[in-house]
């Protein structure tokens, strides 16, 4: 509960191109097991950014070396292409790991729909589709940001 109000607060954070804050980094939470995850992908590569309260991979050099952003430019540098081009050719090639630093819940059975159009000041997401909702407390504020993907 406190991560997920840290990041929404993040979460309207004007960022500008590699600006990564705050001064502690990595970002890592001692009590969650994210820490292997992170070690994992820095030893492909890994080349990490600050988002919405989040050690996230941005993207992965050729070698297992922290570049510390001396590599970064307001502009789309060279050495990107060749680096989406690899990560795209491996997800289709191979597999893929999506590391994001959201958590996903699954609400099913009887009701769930009327459940969660109590919980968010919008309407869920048509059958098939994805929406941004909006949780809200019981006086009415937003408690949390989220996207909803709506399986049935």
């Amino acid at each position: 509960q406190d991560k997920v109000k840290e990041a929404y607060g993040w979460n309207n954070f004007t960022a500008y191109f590699n600006e990564n804050r705050p001064r502690a980094r990595p970002v890592i939470c001692e009590d969650r097991p994210q820490q292997n995850i992170v070690e994992a992908l820095k030893s492909r590569g890994a080349q990490f950014g600050f988002s919405h309260g989040w050690e996230t991979p941005n993207w992965f050099h050729s070698e297992a070396k922290d570049l510390k952003n001396e590599m970064a430019s307001f502009n789309r540098p060279a050495y990107w292409n060749s680096a989406v081009k690899s990560e795209c050719e491996s997800i289709i090639n191979h597999a893929g790991l999506c590391y994001w630093p959201f958590a996903h819940y699954r609400i099913t059975g009887a009701g769930a729909a009327e459940f969660l159009n109590r919980l968010i000041a919008n309407k869920l997401p048509a059958v098939g589709r994805v929406g941004l909702g909006h949780l809200i407390t019981p006086t009415g504020k937003v408690w949390s940001e989220l996207t909803f993907v709506r399986l049935a």
